[in-house]
């Protein structure tokens, strides 16, 4: 980078210079060694790569399975043949960023050896994944990208058992099972769904209430105990995201071939500018949004 960025405004010697240049590399990359907590999305969403950061829009196909097997004789030549349909859809690349930048005083004290913070060069980072984030859960429809509860091939549910109390626990735990089956019933059996989000208050709800009056048992537990290898998690973003402002749930399997994101480009930090009496680092980031290979596997409750 040394070679590329230009200090002459600054009155710099070579060695202060160098000294300043040396500490902005060592944020740049304390940056990108970042340990804090991923996003609900990154932890809840497959990534996917496969899309070239040069690319301003891709087409992505989901399928459908046709046919069915059927008992046959031993010498029998006439099995059903299987077959595959599906639409094609073209969805947008969408590039976004941020910059942060060290003033002329903070450089001097850089040239002193007295270190850059890194608070800055942080706080454009979590810009960057906060943005991802929410692109994941929700799209962005003025920019064509759609997000998880959005994606507009995705069956909905319509939940009517309140999980506040109003209800008996059985009635609630009847509206749980109703919702997990809905893949299933939705492609003929063939969706294999494992994971059920809940927005916080709900997961609450049906992790602290007993199924039966004096029962250790709650509903969340009798639910996992049926629905072997499920896991059910509490997300903050399912709060408030329905399109009558209530709260929504998501049954799905975490798996690419269920709902990935296109990840076209991760945060990147370009090449630090010399401007008037600052040097400016540009953070970009690209995004495709959320896309399902068989979206009917999948349902959004709402209620």
């Amino acid at each position: 980078m040394g070679s590329l960025l230009r200090l002459d405004q600054f009155n710099l010697t070579p060695q202060a210079g160098a000294h300043f240049e040396r500490d902005l590399d060592f944020v740049r990359q304390q940056v990108l060694e970042d340990r804090r907590p991923p996003k609900n999305a990154f932890l809840l969403i497959p990534q996917a790569g496969d899309v070239p950061d040069w690319a301003e829009t891709y087409t992505h196909r989901m399928v459908e399975f046709i046919g069915r097997a059927k008992f046959i004789a031993d010498y029998a030549d006439d099995l059903p043949r299987v077959d595959i349909a599906g639409r094609e859809a073209t969805f947008n690349v969408k590039s976004f960023g941020v910059a942060y930048e060290f003033s002329r005083k903070e450089i001097l004290r850089s040239a002193q050896g007295l270190g850059l913070s890194d608070k800055r060069p942080r706080a454009a980072r979590e810009a960057i994944e906060e943005k991802f984030n929410r692109i994941q859960w929700y799209g962005d429809p003025s920019a064509g990208l759609f997000g998880l509860l959005n994606f507009p091939y995705i069956p909905r549910y319509a939940m009517t058992v309140a999980f506040d109390g109003s209800a008996e626990p059985h009635d609630v735990l009847a509206e749980l099972n109703a919702l997990s089956r809905q893949p299933a019933i939705l492609t003929d059996d063939t969706a294999s769904p494992n994971t059920l989000l809940l927005a916080p208050e709900k997961y609450y709800y049906v992790s602290d209430t007993p199924l039966r009056e004096g029962s250790d048992t709650t509903i969340l537990e009798h639910f996992l105990g049926t629905h072997p290898g499920w896991t059910v998690e509490s997300v903050n973003e399912l709060r408030g995201a329905g399109p009558t402002g209530g709260d929504v749930a998501v049954v799905y399997r975490r798996d690419p071939l269920n709902v990935e994101h296109k990840l076209v480009e991760p945060f990147t930090q370009l090449p630090a500018q010399a401007r008037n009496l600052a040097v400016v680092t540009n953070c970009v980031a690209q995004s495709g949004g959320v896309v399902s290979d068989y979206p009917q596997e999948m349902v959004i409750g709402e209620h």
